[in-house]
């Protein structure tokens, strides 16, 4: 068993904050259960209020009753990780190429703005537990799932609004979706209380949103893997199958009334259709679902229209479906 550290630093260490505290060059060995290394360990960008923020704390340390210093509580920065490698008698080698989250615009000690990014997150298809699921993957040509992930979030407390810049995440050689949007409605005291979260949700109002899927490769080793099932000639059966999607998607419609007058009295099938086509007969090809209502709608207020007035959700979304 051994443990080594090469590195171990803090930088711009003050009254006023913490730059940075890391640790590099980590190595271990548990024998018999496994290795680990990491590149970088560190958290940062951390600020502690200075002198005034210590007086404050020492006069309510003094005082009776103490007030509620919470507020002054550092703020942190950033979290970061690089270059981590684990091995154990159950995953041959799981690694991250880098994790990094960044926290600013401190409201008490809230963060109303935050941005995530990973990459590199690498795991073999043997440590997937589910069988089928690990048995799917590997008929698909799959020994290791290499995926990255991206979050870009603000929000705004006068407006009670939360903007989605960017939230993305994406499988290697497979696929991705990416997403942004608005919302109003959500209060700041929702973020520090889980029964009010939850009770102001379905009043939530939608400003806009985008959702996009990208074929990566998924759906033409899924269709390989069904013309294999079928017999039929691989060369031919994605085009053959994206000329059918048509009649299938009017198929699958037809047995429930709201999902037919969403998609047909709408319109919406019109758009569907071509789009859809596309996406299977064309490598690499991408859906993208837009929600601009004509004025805000609130989450409540679409589960309604698709429970009672279905013919008019993609109206009051403004929902378009393009390639």
């Amino acid at each position: 068993d051994h443990l080594v550290v090469r590195d171990f630093h803090m930088n711009d260490f003050s009254i006023d904050g913490l730059g940075e505290f890391g640790v590099e060059g980590i190595e271990g060995v548990v024998q018999g259960q496994g290795a680990f290394e990491l590149g970088r360990f560190a958290l940062g960008g951390i600020t502690f209020g200075g002198y005034d923020a210590l007086r404050q704390i020492i006069d309510a340390s003094m005082a009776t009753p103490q007030p509620d210093v919470s507020d002054l509580a550092p703020r942190l920065g950033f979290v970061e990780l690089a270059g981590l490698e684990l091995q154990t008698p159950d995953i041959p080698r799981l690694s991250l190429e880098r994790f990094r989250t960044d926290l600013a615009n401190y409201v008490g000690l809230i963060p109303t703005k935050a941005a995530v990014a990973m990459t590199g997150f690498s795991l073999p298809v043997s440590a997937i537990t589910d069988p089928t699921s690990r048995d799917m993957f590997r008929r698909l040509g799959y020994d290791r799932i290499v995926s990255s992930f991206g979050l870009d979030a603000d929000y705004d407390p006068s407006a009670e609004r939360i903007t989605l810049a960017d939230l993305h995440y994406a499988i290697e050689d497979m696929g991705s979706f990416a997403m942004s949007g608005s919302l109003t409605g959500l209060p700041l005291a929702a973020l520090r209380d889980q029964a009010l979260l939850e009770s102001v949700s379905q009043q939530l109002v939608v400003e806009k949103a985008k959702f996009t899927f990208t074929d990566g490769s998924i759906v033409g080793k899924a269709l390989d893997m069904l013309a294999g099932y079928m017999k039929a000639p691989v060369s031919m059966f994605r085009d053959q199958f994206a000329d059918a999607m048509p009649f299938l998607l009017s198929i699958a419609v037809q047995n429930d009334p709201k999902l037919m007058a969403i998609v047909n009295q709408s319109g919406l099938f019109k758009q569907l259709t071509p789009v859809v086509r596309d996406f299977i007969a064309n490598p690499g090809s991408s859906i993208t679902i837009s929600l601009a209502p004509p004025a805000p709608v609130a989450i409540e207020a679409i589960g309604f229209a698709v429970e009672n007035t279905p013919n008019r959700v993609v109206e009051m979304l403004g929902l378009t479906i393009t390639g």
